[in-house]
Order: C-alpha cells, then structure tokens, then sequence
C-alpha cells in the first residue's frame, strides 16, 4: 500500500513537471532502435521521447519494482534484470527481449555508475547480434540545477523551462565486427553525444 501512495505521488509529480516544460524536438528515429543517452539526461530523455513507447532495464529489487510501476504510468516498459552485478546477463536480457518483438530501447551509455561521459560496449554489442541501429539523442536544458556532487552531474530542468533534443546521426554495428573495435564506435558515439556541448 506505502509503495502504491508512493508511485501515485511520484508519478503525479513527474506529469505536473513534464506538462510545465516546453520540448523542440530536432530530426526523429528510426524504430526500432536503441535510444543513447547520458546518465545525466535520464529523466528528460524520457521526457522528451514520450511520443514512441520505449524499453528499459531496470534491477530485480524492490527499487526495480518502483521504478516500473512509475515508467508504466508513462506508457513505457522494463526489461528486468541487473546491471551492475552482471553486465554480460543484462545485455543478453535486452538483446532476447528485442528479437522477441520490435522494442525501442533506452540504453543509459555511461550507466550504472560511469565514469560519466564515457560510452560503455554493451550498446555495441546489442546492435551487433540484433542490427538495430543506435540513435543517439542530446539533451540541451537551457535553464536546469546541476547536482553537482552526483557523479554524473544530474540535470534537472526548472519548470516551465525549454528543452532542446537533438537526434544524431544513426548507425548499426555491423555483424562481422570484432570486439576489438568497439573503441572505434565509442569515439564516434561520444563524439556525436557531445556536439551540443
């Protein structure tokens, strides 16, 4: 019962700060796909691509059974599974889920626990065993409070503030690509993440 007044709460509070912000979408995605962004812009990213039903993994706790009962209220899904205790399992969760069905999937590339600003492999790789291409989408807040002790320095939009999403450029890992690549592909995604910089 506490858990439900506390999704009710969250998710009314969520909806009032999204109704009061003012979204500029630039350029559009592909779908399926898997949308990048950074830990940072988590909140906002979902924000702003509320127009297509996204796909996120989410941990087999009781913080994971929260956090989908609050991302459902918004129409999206979680694959459940853990990151942080075994990356290999997650990717492999996301990627059978995503040969299951056509999902658009939200993939946090700096996430769990950075280092922040730094694409992980595991997006490659989900692209590679699935060709879904990856879309990489740049937050831009123009008014926001940084928490600044946060490890990947959380921005939170001030209400009735502009929000700017910019889509990059979309590619697919190609099959034959050996791990040892996977660098190439992080410069070009981190490169693209960072242009709005």
């Amino acid at each position: 019962m506490k858990q439900k007044i506390l999704v009710f709460l969250t998710v009314t509070f969520m909806k009032l700060l999204r109704w009061s912000y003012r979204f500029e979408l630039h350029g559009d995605t592909p779908t399926p796909h898997l949308l990048a962004f950074w830990h940072k812009d988590i909140l906002t990213s979902f924000f702003a691509n509320n127009r297509k039903p996204y796909s996120v993994l989410i941990s087999n706790s009781k913080d994971g059974d929260f956090a989908t009962r609050v991302i459902e209220a918004f129409g999206h899904s979680g694959i459940r599974g853990s990151s942080s205790k075994n990356g290999k399992e997650a990717m492999h969760t996301i990627i059978d889920a995503m040969k299951k069905g056509k999902l658009n999937v939200g993939i946090t590339i700096d996430g769990p626990r950075g280092p922040a600003l730094t694409p992980k492999f595991g997006i490659f790789e989900i692209s590679r065993q699935t060709q879904v291409p990856i879309a990489p989408v740049i937050i831009v807040n123009e008014s926001k409070f940084i928490f600044k002790k946060a490890w990947d320095k959380f921005e939170l939009p001030y209400p009735f503030s502009k929000i700017h999403a910019y889509y990059g450029e979309t590619f697919v890992v190609p099959e034959n690509t050996a791990k040892e690549d996977y660098p190439i592909f992080a410069e070009k995604l981190k490169k693209i993440m960072l242009a709005k910089r």
